[in-house]
């Protein structure tokens, strides 16, 4: 970013910036202590991730001088301007936007500006500033994809001819045929079947544009479904079969992926043995198996299914355990697919199954995340019994903790209250048995985030105290700044201001 238009948007935006430097100012919050520390962090990358970070956070405070000053310290030029764009849209946000276009004009790479522009202009639009969002649109080099998200925006409130009439002359048939779609669906809903077709057919007929083949294949196939939706079942399965026939002769670098949008665009049709031929049909294995996982969660709701669809799901687990991983990319798509089906399957409340694809990823710290995120998922379906048979697979203080305290989130959300009571009980226990205090302090910031009345007040008090405490024992600079953004947070969420003990402590963390 350009050094002087920083000055002058600094400048501009509040004033002159305290002639004190930061780094000589006692901290007065988690936040800024997080900063001061961030400058002793000596790797480039980590200390980008850091900075990145801090300035998000101070924007999210209102306080943008301080934010764009971090980030214009990030050493990545891209990650720099990447964090400067996204606090020029927090800016417009809080209707500071002739500022926020000061920093948006700043920058040196044009997708940057692109990009944050065009999220203004579309913030616009959610908040129903119609005019204002198109306006800023039209003041876009390439605006297509900006004017069809506005266009959707229309679309949810209600306004199609609105929403119709700003995709008519786009160049951008993609967008237009996805936007038609989308409001083909409302009108089905409604019970508007006509309106419904009329605007099918114009999808249709523009999807004829539409280029390369695996783009127009997925088109297609969500067309296929809108009029089978509407009962024209013939011409549903018309167009799906273009669509596959799209899918098939798409390049190779994109052809698997057309072909399980087709292969997921037949089960919608309830064509489900097509589905798994077509999936058979496609070469990568972890394709393969996530295009498995997509037909099991639509074949599972239809109830005559359920079977097949957990066959579908055990085809895809022997899929990828038989594949051995050559690259770090694979062995991160064999942990993202094991995941998945693990969770697949505790959303089905088959806790064995779930446990059985969690304890197949092989790094320890992964598997555990995976078992406990079966324990939560299983209590969102309120299978508490199934919950403790999951807890029982961990053995890290840690994890075990943050799972009690997440599901205790959601037994109190769900209103069960006795069960929401025993799981934090139980976490809060287990706090001082975890061994490394930057994870002690990262969990006792999620038990914090749970105490929010008055009666909790010391309690609260407490565990800030001993938050701090913990942060003082952590000896790699990174760590310790994440603990602090961790104190950060909680302090947020529970609007706890720090008192004169936690102070003292925050002055020592950034002198040690």
């Amino acid at each position: 970013m350009d050094s002087n238009a920083l000055h002058f948007c600094l400048l501009h935006f509040q004033g002159v910036y305290m002639s004190e430097r930061i780094e000589e100012l006692e901290p007065e919050d988690a936040l800024a202590a997080a900063q001061r520390v961030s400058e002793t962090v000596k790797n480039a990358d980590n200390y980008d991730e850091l900075a990145s970070a801090i300035a998000h956070r101070y924007a999210m405070r209102s306080d943008f001088n301080r934010a764009v000053e971090i980030a214009d310290t990030i050493n990545d030029p891209f990650a720099m301007e990447e964090s400067i764009a996204a606090i020029a849209v927090m800016l417009s946000a809080v209707g500071r936007e002739a500022d926020a276009f000061e920093l948006v004009e700043s920058l040196e790479d044009f997708s940057h500006q692109a990009t944050a522009t065009s999220r203004i202009a579309v913030a616009h639009a959610v908040n129903g500033d119609f005019d204002r969002a198109i306006e800023v649109a039209s003041g876009m080099d390439d605006n297509a994809s900006t004017l069809v998200d506005i266009a959707y925006q229309f679309a949810d409130k209600g306004q199609y001819e609105r929403a119709l009439e700003i995709t008519e002359d786009l160049d951008f048939p993609l967008g237009s045929v996805w936007v038609r779609t989308r409001i083909a669906q409302d009108y089905s809903k409604a019970g508007r079947t006509e309106e419904a077709l009329q605007v099918l057919s114009q999808a249709l007929e523009q999807a004829e544009e539409i280029d390369p083949p695996n783009e127009k294949a997925g088109t297609d196939s969500e067309i296929a479904l809108r009029f089978f939706e509407l009962g024209v079942v013939e011409r549903s399965r018309e167009i799906l079969a273009q669509a596959l026939a799209d899918a098939k002769s798409s390049d190779k670098i994109y052809r698997d992926a057309a072909l399980a949008q087709a292969a997921a665009g037949h089960a919608r049709l309830k064509l489900y043995d097509s589905a798994v031929s077509i999936a058979e049909a496609i070469d990568s294995v972890y394709m393969a198996a996530s295009t498995l996982i997509d037909l099991a969660l639509i074949e599972h709701e239809d109830e005559s299914r359920r079977a097949d669809a957990l066959q579908l799901l055990s085809d895809a687990f022997d899929l990828i355990v038989e594949e051995v991983p050559e690259t770090q990319r694979d062995e991160a798509q064999r942990h993202h697919l094991l995941a998945r089906i693990a969770l697949v399957n505790a959303n089905f409340g088959l806790v064995d199954r779930a446990l059985r694809a969690a304890k197949s990823i092989g790094e320890p710290d992964e598997r555990a995340q995976v078992v406990s995120s079966v324990a939560v998922r299983l209590a969102e379906v309120s299978k508490y019994d199934e919950v403790r048979t999951a807890l029982q697979e961990l053995d890290d203080e840690s994890h075990m903790a943050n799972a009690l305290v997440k599901i205790s989130q959601v037994a109190n959300a769900a209103g069960i209250h006795d069960e929401g009571t025993e799981f934090l009980v139980e976490a809060t226990k287990l706090v001082e048995k975890i061994e490394h205090p930057v994870d002690r302090v990262h969990t006792l910031m999620e038990l914090a985030g749970t105490f929010k009345t008055c009666e909790d007040a010391k309690q609260l008090a407490s565990m800030f105290t001993q938050a701090l405490s913990d942060t003082k024992l952590i000896t790699s600079e990174f760590q310790k700044v994440a603990a602090l953004l961790s104190i950060a947070d909680a302090c947020a969420k529970t609007k706890y201001e720090m008192d004169e003990e936690s102070k003292e402590l925050l002055w020592e963390i950034v002198v040690v």
